[in-house]
């Protein structure tokens, strides 16, 4: 499947979410091949790259999460675009 085609779930963590590590700011989910939740991605602020199961993620998916508040995630496309869960 074209990762294009893939909903992305973004999420800008709070200071209460889990982090892997120290400069993890972000998150990206992928959806499972059930459509319910798959594996998660953390990335930095400076971070260009994630591939989360061998998945690469698109740059404007990672710049959606960045430009979302702490705290807040939703779905996205792969152009980064608002998209429905399901």
């Amino acid at each position: 499947m074209a990762t294009s085609s893939l909903r992305y779930f973004v999420l800008h963590l709070s200071e209460r979410d889990h982090r892997p590590s120290p400069r993890a700011r972000f998150a990206v989910q992928l959806p499972s091949r059930q459509g319910g939740p798959g594996s998660t991605g953390y990335f930095g602020a400076d971070d260009t790259e994630l591939v989360v199961d061998g998945v690469t993620i698109p740059g404007p998916v990672l710049d959606a999460a960045r430009g979302l508040p702490p705290g807040h995630g939703g779905f996205v496309d792969g152009h980064g675009r608002s998209a429905p869960p399901f």
